[in-house]
């Protein structure tokens, strides 16, 4: 299961990244989004192209292609 996957509401725990690069991760990292993490998908926006998630109480938008190599699976 994906971030993508999630229902607007839902809350899952972050368990991998699925072929993102070392620089995007980090990125991530940076931000605060961890493997183990509990993420919420708060919207979607854009006609599904971005997507809204809160993690720790920080939000973040993150693109669909980014949002879809996200694995998760239910808190």
């Amino acid at each position: 299961m994906v971030l993508t996957d999630l229902k607007k509401g839902q809350e899952a725990i972050i368990t991998e990244f699925i072929g993102l690069s070392d620089s995007f991760s980090r990125r991530l990292y940076d931000m605060g989004i961890s493997i183990g993490s509990t993420a919420r998908l708060q919207d979607v926006l854009s006609f599904g192209r971005l997507y809204l998630i809160s993690v720790d109480d920080v939000d973040f938008c993150l693109r669909y292609s980014e949002a879809a190599k996200i694995g998760v699976s239910l808190a």
